[in-house]
């Protein structure tokens, strides 16, 4: 059974009920997926995924060797540098502190484009490998020596 328009206002409540409802903004509709990633949460290292990496990729960890690919350019679009395999052992600073920062956060076939803002540059990186380094003990003269001038 119905009630009026008239009968529904007279239970107590019904007018504040009605007030409220009235007064509920609409919900907001979900925010588009951010296609930057900040790194740091600062605004001075952003990260773009142009290709994720194969399902069942890892992330790799410092001390790993990985190798990247980078092309690095101005925001122009002038191409400055291209390496094809640059290898090095991650967490060690042995490259611009973009790379040891971003690294990290890709996984094994993934391809960003990065950005630090207010440094006119933009870095394409595919991270190819990443292996365990080796056990420093575990080296003899030679290989110690071929370590030591690769990181110079």
């Amino acid at each position: 059974m119905e009630q009026s328009p008239l009968e529904e206002a007279e239970q107590p409540g019904a007018l504040a009920q009605e007030f409220l409802t009235a007064m509920e903004p609409e919900p907001a509709p979900a925010p588009a997926p951010e296609e930057w990633l900040d790194i740091l949460v600062n605004g001075l290292l952003r990260k773009k995924t142009l290709v994720p990496g194969p399902p069942g990729s890892s992330l790799p960890t410092k001390g790993q060797v990985v190798t990247v690919q980078l092309q690095m350019s101005l925001e122009n679009g002038m191409q400055v540098q291209e390496e094809e395999e640059l290898v090095f052992t991650l967490g060690n600073c042995e490259v611009i502190q973009v790379l040891d920062l971003s690294v990290p956060l890709m996984d094994v076939g993934q391809q960003v484009s990065l950005h630090p803002p207010h440094s006119g540059q933009c870095l394409e990186v595919t991270l190819k490998t990443a292996v365990d380094g080796p056990d420093l003990e575990m080296l003899m003269g030679q290989e110690l020596v071929a370590l030591t001038n690769r990181k110079r």
